[in-house]
């Protein structure tokens, strides 16, 4: 049914007299309707400005970045230059490498220092440089867990190790 009261609880006579009304109406209530529900799904996940820097310096488990404001457990990904983070779905956990040298690392904020935002890989760190962009997710690590995963041997990131299916 249609909601015909407003957010203070105010009745909407405008909407009232067409519901129930005649078909024509009802036809028009249910396309709106539906068309409001397909805004909904689309908004769901909305984008916003994505926050982007560069890493300054990479030593052993540590990534100093600036450029990116971001919040201590926050995930971030790494990449080259060339290479576009893109949608973060399709990111697996640690590090990807191809023929052309990109890179592409899954980090977590573990500090920030002024202007800085101090990282650590979750992956190898070989082809982090100067050049690599850090853009921060907005989200945190999760990991998924059920029964499936008694007696599993996961690593950091709770992807299975042990060879057998997921």
């Amino acid at each position: 049914m249609l909601n015909t009261r407003g957010k203070e609880g105010d009745f909407l006579p405008e909407v009232a007299s067409l519901h129930d009304s005649d078909p024509v109406a009802d036809g028009a209530l249910s396309s709106l309707t539906k068309l409001s529900a397909a805004l909904n799904f689309a908004l769901g996940k909305p984008r916003s400005v994505e926050r982007r820097g560069r890493v300054v310096e990479a030593r052993g488990t540590m990534i100093k970045a600036t450029g990116i404001a971001a919040r201590v457990g926050e995930i971030c990904v790494l990449s080259s230059a060339s290479d576009s983070p893109g949608g973060d779905d399709e990111i697996a956990p640690g590090l990807a490498a191809n023929a052309s040298s990109n890179t592409r690392l899954l980090a977590e904020v573990v500090g920030v220092a002024g202007e800085f935002t101090l990282l650590t890989p979750l992956g190898d760190i070989a082809g982090i440089s100067t050049i690599t962009e850090v853009v921060a997710t907005g989200r945190i690590q999760q990991i998924p867990v059920g029964e499936g995963l008694l007696g599993r041997v996961l690593d950091a990131s709770g992807v299975p190790m042990d060879g057998l299916p997921a």
